[in-house]
């Protein structure tokens, strides 16, 4: 009976570890809220990497693809639109999601 209860307890916590989402633990997700106003170009293109487009004061990243939804599975990514001030420091940030 002993060895039930740790098998039971065991099997639930693999269950709930495989359930935890892993856009919270995508790099790019976090390094999304590190950014904040006042901070360099050059720092946001270190946590951010290379953007998808780039305008003369605002630069686009897209987010790793995640798949959501059940039979007929989508995929959606995470937009991070920065804007930069005459200096080259960021002014505003915004995000949303994009879904296929």
């Amino acid at each position: 009976m002993k060895y039930t209860n740790h098998y039971i307890i065991t099997l639930l916590a693999a269950m709930l570890v495989g359930c935890s989402s892993t856009k919270s633990d995508s790099s790019f997700y976090r390094a999304e809220s590190q950014i904040q106003p006042g901070m360099t170009k050059q720092a946001v293109y270190a946590a951010l990497g290379h953007p998808v487009r780039e305008t003369d004061r605002k630069v686009e990243w897209h987010g790793p693809e995640t798949k959501i939804g059940g039979p007929s599975t989508a995929t959606s990514w995470r937009v991070v639109i920065v804007s930069f001030d005459e200096n080259g420091r960021v002014a505003a940030i915004r995000s949303h999601q994009e879904q296929k």
